[in-house]
């Protein structure tokens, strides 16, 4: 049979493709691609999918227009238990909506992800092929959901307690035996790759509303969360943080984002096939990037190597790299490994340059930074302004993320002006004179 072969997307415009996977119960899968439009007054209604790739290599085949489209193993199972019996579903998927071998539709298509999502009636959460734990559990997870939408208590979760007790002990199982499988449905849910991929950030957070899959079984996405308290499991802190974001069908709200530097941050040990997409994944979730003239600096753009984008990004986060000195060549892995360390390190640097706007800057983007003894120091003998003036301007900052601490406001005096020296004493009067009383009673 003959290969599917994309036609091109208009990428002067918020176009993208649409798949309608055709009902099916045998081992061959099929759909149709077409194009539409992100603007159009009649849209489509589309489910998104959301899902780990796995192995890239393209081991598996359905057929597309009636033609042959490779896809991945880990998509052809997906699909195999998305697909109805007997209804065709329209849906959108990433490795066959976008043409993966053309980079340019790759850097449109990214950028319209979240409104893609968005868009999207639901966000279905592939998390694998089932187990008998993994069916126990979603089954009594679905049992609670439906108890809850009569009660209409979905909110309160002393009544999920009480419902999930109720359940419990209606069940024709073992207490003991029912509690084990439940843990371990849930700790196989868990331990799924989904959760550490750095894409399902956003794809979540842009849900309106999202569903778990694992195998034939659908349950509310928010629903795994509250399993986890139900069940005895603490995920850790990279599931949680995950789980945290999944959308509550009852409860309508805007994506939740946080600014760019403190996204890289926590998230640095998430996983991504292609290491730019550790940046361009988190662009749409940054409170920060779209609002700044840099954020086009950071637009995904797959010509552009992966130690470029470092390059960018550290120009972005960095202010133009002038607080840098050399700066080499990294990999991405290994920018992010360094973050904490080189953010301390440049804030210093610009501290120590006492330009206020700049430390402004830097602390917006969500870096933080206390003055102390090292850094008036470092502030003296910086070649600049001189001590006097820098220490001027930084005692008048108030920010939540910039303080002077007491070692600081000591070694300040030898260099204060009288003005400075009482603002110092100002913000920081009360806490020297305890200080000063509780060494007075040691004495």
């Amino acid at each position: 049979m003959e290969l599917f072969q994309y036609e091109p997307l208009n990428l002067t415009e918020n176009s993208f493709r649409l798949l309608m996977l055709h009902p099916g119960s045998t081992n061959a899968i099929s759909c149709n691609i077409f194009e539409a439009s992100l603007e159009s007054d009649d849209k489509i209604p589309y489910e998104a999918l959301s899902y780990a790739w796995g192995d890239i290599e393209l081991s598996a085949s359905i057929t597309a227009n009636g033609k042959t489209l490779c896809i991945t193993y880990n998509l052809f199972t997906a699909l195999t238990y998305l697909r109805d019996d007997h209804v065709s579903k329209v849906m959108w998927i990433d490795a066959i909506c976008i043409d993966q071998s053309n980079v340019a539709e790759r850097g449109h298509q990214v950028g319209q992800m979240a409104s893609i999502y968005r868009g999207a009636e639901q966000v279905v959460i592939w998390l694998g092929p089932p187990t008998l734990e993994t069916n126990l559990l979603l089954g009594c997870l679905k049992e609670l959901q439906q108890r809850w939408i009569r009660q209409k208590s979905q909110d309160d979760i002393i009544q999920a307690q009480e419902q999930w007790s109720k359940m419990r002990q209606e069940s024709e199982l073992d207490q003991a035996v029912l509690i084990d499988q439940q843990q371990k449905g849930l700790i196989c849910l868990l331990s799924e790759t989904w959760f550490t991929r750095i894409w399902v950030l956003q794809e979540v957070s842009n849900a309106r509303a999202a569903s778990i899959s694992c195998g034939r079984r659908f349950v509310q996405a928010h629903m795994l969360n509250i399993a986890a308290k139900l069940v005895g499991v603490i995920p850790d802190a990279g599931c949680q943080a995950v789980l945290d974001l999944l959308p509550d069908s009852l409860t309508q709200r805007s994506p939740r984002k946080s600014l760019l530097l403190t996204l890289l941050q926590k998230f640095q040990n998430s996983k991504a096939s292609d290491p730019r997409d550790m940046v361009y994944a988190l662009l749409a979730i940054a409170s920060d990037v779209s609002q700044t003239d840099s954020g086009s600096l950071l637009s995904p753009d797959y010509f552009k190597t992966e130690k470029q984008l470092v390059r960018d990004l550290k120009t972005y986060l960095f202010l133009d790299l002038q607080y840098c000195g050399y700066v080499p060549e990294q990999s991405m892995a290994s920018f992010l490994e360094a973050l904490p360390q080189e953010t301390a390190a440049i804030l210093e640097n610009v501290v120590a340059a006492g330009i206020t706007s700049h430390v402004l800057t830097l602390l917006e983007r969500g870096q933080k930074f206390s003055v102390n003894k090292a850094v008036v120091e470092k502030i003296s003998n910086h070649e600049g302004s001189g001590p006097t003036k820098a220490l001027s301007h930084l005692a008048q900052i108030e920010h939540q993320n910039f303080q002077f601490v007491l070692e600081g406001v000591e070694a300040s005096f030898q260099f204060c002006d009288v003005a400075t020296a009482q603002r110092l004493l100002g913000h920081f009067g009360d806490s020297m004179e305890s200080n000063a009383h509780a060494a007075d009673r040691k004495e």
